[in-house]
């Protein structure tokens, strides 16, 4: 019986494969233009900083998107 378990304990250890992640996905969105606001200078800059911060550690897909409305948004 000790060397079933055993046999079964091994087989689940070896068929058990490490948990990965899939792809690391990022969406950025720098809004600059605001309806009710001044144009913001900060936010094109802040947004491409972003952007080009995750692509260095490795991000399958960076999605900058800038001056998007509320239904561009959603």
């Amino acid at each position: 019986m000790r060397a079933v378990a055993t046999l079964i304990f091994l087989v689940l250890i070896i068929s058990v494969q490490p948990a990965f992640a899939g792809k690391r996905v990022a969406l950025v969105i720098g809004n600059s233009a605001y309806q009710n606001v001044n144009r913001l200078a900060n936010p094109a800059n802040d947004s491409e900083a972003m952007s080009m911060t995750l692509k260095d550690p490795g991000f399958d897909i960076v999605d900058l998107k800038r001056d998007l409305n509320a239904n561009a948004m959603r």
